[in-house]
């Protein structure tokens, strides 16, 4: 990988047969980047959401021997196992990622100005990452807070996420 990962979730099972697993992955690449919110903008490599597909061997001795080298390679997107599939240029530094348990296609990420952003991940494409940020489907207004703060889940049952703060818990319909 090119950049830090800061944030990892599994998606959803996407297929299962004797040889091989296909997991969805998404994780978060903290870049060198400076993000702009009075323009919207960022000025070097903007921090990223990406989309993979992970293929993970059935065989138990193939898959531990593979998994260690796919943490091997310099460079994992080259990694046969490893297909990335989309990519969302992220409005300001992701704190973490949340994909849905009821709808597999919906994700959410939370920035370090505690908003939340929601996402349907088929909607993006693969391709050059440019300065200016994906849009997101729904924009959750949590509350303001100086500190950084990692907490957000979906419920699993229901069509609403919770977002945590320093001294507040707030619960969103979607």
């Amino acid at each position: 990988l090119d950049w830090p990962v800061t944030s990892l979730q599994w998606g959803p099972l996407l297929q299962q047969n004797n040889e091989f697993i296909v997991q969805r992955l998404y994780f978060s690449c903290k870049t060198d980047g400076i993000y702009n919110s009075n323009d919207n903008s960022w000025t070097n490599t903007p921090n990223y959401i990406v989309m993979a597909n992970l293929e993970i061997p059935n065989d138990e001795h193939y898959f531990i021997n593979d998994l260690k080298a796919l943490f091997n390679y310099d460079s994992a997107k080259k990694h046969p196992n490893l297909k990335v599939k989309q990519i969302i240029s992220h409005p300001g530094e992701i704190t973490v990622i949340r994909s849905s348990p009821m709808n597999r296609k919906l994700l959410a990420s939370k920035s370090d100005n505690n908003m939340v952003y929601l996402w349907t991940s088929d909607k993006y494409k693969l391709g050059n990452i440019n300065n200016t940020p994906s849009t997101p489907d729904m924009i959750l207004m949590a509350t303001k807070s100086d500190k950084h703060n990692y907490a957000l889940r979906f419920t699993p049952s229901l069509p609403k996420i919770i977002s945590a703060s320093a001294d507040k818990l707030e619960l969103f319909d979607i």
